[in-house]
């Protein structure tokens, strides 16, 4: 049992593990502001929100063993003004 995430979720150690790399990429805390930009149940904290988009992706014939893959998808979802100081 890792501390980012809630109890209320089940999913794969490579869904948990890259759900994980993108939270301390984007230092991602416990708000509640990322739901609505990954279209996720909105009453989700960011951290399980980022669980659940990485689960659907996952689900949609994404492979997660490309991190660069799963980076470009995540940050698609928000402004690119929000990531002016990251590279693609």
């Amino acid at each position: 049992m890792n501390h980012f995430f809630s109890q209320k979720f089940a999913v794969s150690e490579e869904v948990r593990s890259t759900a994980i790399a993108l939270i301390k990429e984007f230092n991602i805390d416990r708000t509640f502001n990322l739901a609505l930009f990954l279209n996720v149940n909105p009453n989700l904290n960011d951290q399980d929100a980022i669980l659940a988009w990485v689960n659907h992706f996952s689900k949609t014939l994404h492979d997660l063993n490309d991190f660069g893959l799963v980076r470009r998808n995540f940050m698609k979802n928000f402004p690119k003004v929000m990531f002016a100081d990251l590279s693609e």
